[in-house]
């Protein structure tokens, strides 16, 4: 089994031992049957009964995000998991919470909205295709760790602020290539600059 036992008492302690800090309980709700899938549409795996070995779920920020555009910019990672820990071996579906310090992060303020990264493998060295799913309510917006401790709520479900980056079509679906984009058009400007001082000396 992969349910955490004392989870209860590890987040209470970790809590007590931070002076300032935020809770962030971040999952994939099964009210309407959804689940998380890869480009196939078939389930992400969570795994064995082993920890750590289902596909990577990644909590965190772009540096230029906003409500109306919660996708722009670079991304920041502030924590991660695997599908199917924290007693939800279930395919698709994850539930677990991360506990955010008081360590400034650039470009991450009061009005920025977090997201959270799914990709189709357990790294992203082994992964296809990725997405990201965010709120633009504004219900996803980080809060600035303070004592006692605030907590946000981050649930995937089909409300209509919940969006996904990679396009209506690619909903609850791993549709953007790694490489992202943005990477591989940085790894081929380095490139070419590379190719024009070898070409100078």
């Amino acid at each position: 089994m992969k349910t955490l036992i004392f989870i209860t008492a590890i987040f209470s302690s970790a809590l007590a031992s931070q002076a300032a800090s935020t809770l962030v309980n971040w999952s994939m709700l099964p009210s309407d049957g959804r689940r998380l899938n890869g480009f196939n549409l078939i389930p992400l795996s969570a795994g064995t009964p082993a920890a750590g070995d289902g596909t990577l779920l990644e909590l965190g920020y772009y540096s230029m995000a906003s409500t109306s555009n919660p996708f722009a910019g670079s991304w920041t990672v502030l924590a991660s998991s695997t599908m199917g820990d924290n007693g939800i071996e279930v395919a698709g579906r994850f539930s677990t919470s991360s506990i955010l310090g008081d360590a400034a992060m650039p470009g991450l303020t009061t009005s920025t909205p977090l997201s959270i990264r799914y990709y189709d493998s357990v790294s992203i060295a082994t992964s296809i295709y990725f997405n990201a799913v965010s709120n633009t309510s504004g219900a996803w917006n980080y809060v600035i760790p303070i004592d006692p401790s605030p907590t946000i709520i981050m649930a995937i479900d089909k409300d209509v602020s919940i969006v996904f980056q990679g396009s209506v079509e690619g909903a609850f679906r791993t549709v953007i290539p790694i490489p992202e984009p943005s990477h591989m058009l940085l790894v081929m400007v380095s490139g070419f600059v590379a190719l024009l001082r070898r070409r100078r000396e």
